[in-house]
């Protein structure tokens, strides 16, 4: 199952968040490619003359596999424009093997590697849940306020109410 919802834009971007239920109907071996791991969730960027992948540990100045990250963004000028835009992906601390790692290519792909080169078995009738949230913004990530963004999502804040 597939559940999708985006929020309004605020000043900075926009959050689409993307639950993926995965039931097995027969017993079943889900892996990615075994060596770099492909698999899972991405985004695959438009044509662009400039391109910054952006993490938590700053700017990846080359193509990556498999390296364990909360977050990834990738920004450019997308349809010849001038000003920079982007989208990052995060990944929800509870998905099993969090922090999964990524594909990162400046080519205009990044992606969380689920569930990686390691194989996760489901009997009949099991299921897991997979969270993600996609954070459009202008600007690049700072700009964009990615890092705050996935704050945000990481931890949320709550309200209870009293008496």
């Amino acid at each position: 199952w597939v559940w999708v919802r985006a929020f309004p834009a605020n000043e900075y971007g926009r959050a689409i968040d993307v639950l993926l239920t995965l039931k097995a109907l027969e017993p079943i071996d889900l892996s990615g490619r075994k060596e770099k791991g492909y698999s899972g969730f991405g985004v695959r960027y438009g044509p662009r003359t400039t391109t910054i992948i952006t993490t938590p540990q700053g700017t990846e100045a080359k193509d990556s596999d498999l390296k364990p990250l909360p977050w990834a963004d990738e920004t450019g000028n997308f349809g010849g424009a001038a000003a920079l835009s982007g989208a990052a992906v995060f990944q929800h601390a509870g998905n099993p093997r969090f922090p999964a790692g990524w594909c990162l290519r400046h080519y205009g792909f990044i992606g969380v590697s689920w569930p990686g080169v390691e194989v996760i078995h489901l009997e009949p009738g099991q299921s897991l849940t997979l969270r993600f949230r996609v954070w459009v913004h202008d600007g690049d990530a700072q700009a964009g306020k990615v890092q705050e963004a996935y704050t945000l999502f990481a931890k949320p804040p709550s309200l209870s109410l009293s008496d």
